[in-house]
């Protein structure tokens, strides 16, 4: 018995990994369904495996630049690579992110059990919590750069605590610490360009590195040669991903057009969106949720810094960049996908921040029993009623790739605000034009092409066919829907 008893969360784990494997892999190219970020995202890295340009497509000789496309190459590039050896595809495209989503969860893992704590229940609840946590698939099957950045943020995490650990020891020579400091500056600079929301991260470090300096300022010494040579080294590091990027994602574009792009995409009234935002946390379920965590985390840290325990460098930055997501979340339109940054860090530690201070059984048993709770409506959500649950019966992308993927190359074929329909063209004879944002317009010189009958085909979702017709003037017809997609043919 007390054998069964000791395997018990090592079964639970690998049952944890299996359902992991199932929910990251299961209709991979039906659930969720593709829509217009994902269609933008997955063209910048079908250009670059055509043309060597990430790039979107505007007619069958244009590709323009996708400045305002705010997922970069350490997610375009994998699925480009793919693309070019196994052909392009929505399936294609997300097993590229289902492997994200298996390395985020790795990684998260691992930093828990080297920083927080190594008890394998705490792990074994800890890896039950996040598999069944529903917007990890949502977000991460999609092509879109949050669980990316979050698998580069926990890499990097993880690195600076071997790099910050071996400053402090004489021992190691000063080429292992240069290399370490490398290592996780060039993790920290793929985190930040993956996806550019993840720039509070800049703020998070200089603060939490500015408090570790003052409070050990009498065994650091910052003028001292091996500290020059480190601190230099860790800048031309940390800068060469973003040189990268920024020959990599813009092409011609000035440096007020990216701030603007960048600072507020939306044009959202700030004021506005901040009040409608701070609501949502105390009136939806998902912000409350996060609030909580939030909250618990909060507590138990001031605790823990009151007694004076050692807290992790990596820990404190984690925790500094979740509030500082959660306050650029407010100013935005609102998607919880905003906030899902800080919110995945603050489940990691959910667990092991509620077993913190339970020194009696009773209170572990109701602490227990709680998590136990949480894992099962997020089980609940995940199957049944989530993002991803909803499309789990769906044949959408199916019956477009059939339809779309069967169109000769000798029939142009315009798109019109469905960029995620690209996906399912097997040839380059197409344009189109897409409404981003209240101030990204693409591909407005398409809306001449239609003008003058070149398209043969029209595609785009069904809320736009009066558009269209008043656009096609008559000389397009109605002849397919799919879907939530509408399609036009020349008369």
């Amino acid at each position: 018995m007390n054998l069964i008893k000791k395997y018990i969360p090592y079964f639970l784990f690998i049952f944890a990994i299996l359902a992991l494997l199932y929910f990251s892999f299961e209709n991979l190219e039906e659930s969720p369904a593709t829509w217009m970020d994902e269609g933008i995202i997955i063209q910048t890295a079908r250009n670059f495996s055509d043309s060597g340009i990430s790039g979107i497509r505007i007619d069958p000789d244009t590709v323009v630049s996708a400045g305002y496309v705010t997922t970069s190459y350490p997610v375009t590039l994998p699925i480009a690579n793919i693309f070019s050896i196994f052909g392009i595809s929505l399936f294609n495209a997300r097993i590229v992110m289902a492997v994200f989503i298996l390395l985020l969860v790795f990684s998260s893992l691992f930093w828990l059990r080297k920083n927080i704590s190594s008890k394998i229940w705490i792990l074994t609840l800890s890896s039950l919590l996040i598999v069944t946590f529903p917007p990890l698939y949502g977000h991460g099957k999609n092509v879109l750069g949050e669980i990316p950045g979050l698998f580069f943020l926990f890499t990097s995490m993880i690195s600076l605590e071997y790099a910050y650990n071996s400053y402090f020891d004489s021992l190691i020579f000063l080429r292992k610490k240069i290399i370490l400091t490398a290592i996780t500056c060039i993790l920290l600079g793929l985190t930040i360009v993956t996806k550019p929301t993840l720039i509070v991260l800049i703020p998070a470090i200089f603060i939490v590195l500015l408090f570790y300096i003052i409070k050990y300022r009498s065994s650091i010494n910052i003028y001292r040669k091996d500290s020059i040579i480190i601190f230099i080294s860790g800048i031309i590091f940390f800068l060469l991903p973003i040189i990268f990027w920024i020959s990599f994602q813009f092409h011609g574009e000035t440096i007020r057009e990216i701030l603007s792009i960048y600072a507020n995409p939306h044009s959202t009234d700030v004021i506005e969106s901040i009040l409608i935002n701070l609501k949502r946390f105390i009136t939806e379920g998902q912000p409350i949720y996060t609030f909580l965590m939030t909250m618990v985390w909060t507590f138990i840290l001031f605790i823990r810094i009151k007694r004076k325990e050692i807290i992790k460098i990596s820990e404190l930055i984690l925790y500094l960049f979740s509030i500082l997501i959660f306050l650029a979340y407010l100013r935005t339109v609102g998607y919880y996908r905003y906030f899902f940054l800080g919110e995945f860090i603050t489940l990691v530690m959910l667990v092991p921040n509620l077993l913190y201070l339970l020194n009696r059984n009773i209170y572990k048993i109701i602490c227990t029993i709680t998590i136990i709770i949480l894992i099962g409506i997020q089980s609940y959500q995940l199957i049944y009623t989530g993002w991803t649950a909803q499309y789990r019966n769906s044949n959408q992308s199916y019956l477009l790739r059939e339809f779309l993927g069967n169109i000769p190359s000798d029939k142009e074929i315009f798109i019109y605000q469905a960029p995620e329909l690209v996906t399912f063209i097997k040839h380059e004879n197409y344009s189109q034009f897409m409404d981003i944002t209240s101030t990204i317009r693409v591909g407005s010189t398409s809306i001449d092409r239609l003008m003058k009958k070149l398209p043969d085909i029209i595609a785009t979702n069904s809320q736009y066919t009066d558009i269209i017709k008043r656009l096609g003037r008559n000389i397009y017809t109605e002849y397919n829907l799919i879907s939530k997609y509408q399609f036009f043919y020349k008369k």
